[in-house]
């Protein structure tokens, strides 16, 4: 096996997941929330994809993603189609997943150092 270096240079990074958490750094969260590299925004008010509006999205404008990660919560769900139009008028590539895979692709593009923003929708 050939080991390498990790220089990931997130100050924020996803540790575990499971369907109703999120642990970042040492801090396990229950609810919502935006994650970058550099900054994490706690609470957010979203509950679920469906109920996502545009008020909702300008603290993730403020964070200037070059590619931005939509978590659905446990099962892959699309938000309003307002809500892509949105995004792809202000530029933002979006990705819309599953909790599980936003967490691993979050973990791969930190460690290739990217800006990304990851959005963790957890239903409560």
């Amino acid at each position: 096996m050939r080991l390498s270096l990790d220089d990931n240079t997130a100050v924020y990074q996803i540790k575990a997941y499971d369907n109703d958490s999120v642990t970042i750094n040492d801090t396990t969260y229950h609810d919502s929330l935006i994650v970058s590299p550099k900054q994490i925004i706690h609470p957010w008010p979203v509950s679920t994809i469906q109920a996502l509006k545009p008020a909702d999205i300008e603290p993730i404008l403020a964070l200037e993603p070059n590619v931005l990660l939509l978590g659905s919560g446990k099962t892959l769900r699309f938000p309003p189609k307002e809500i892509i139009g949105y995004f792809a008028q202000n530029q933002i590539p979006v990705e819309v997943m599953n909790n599980s895979a936003l967490c691993r692709t979050y973990s791969v593009l930190t460690a290739e150092n990217r800006h990304v923003v990851a959005v963790i929708i957890l239903e409560t």
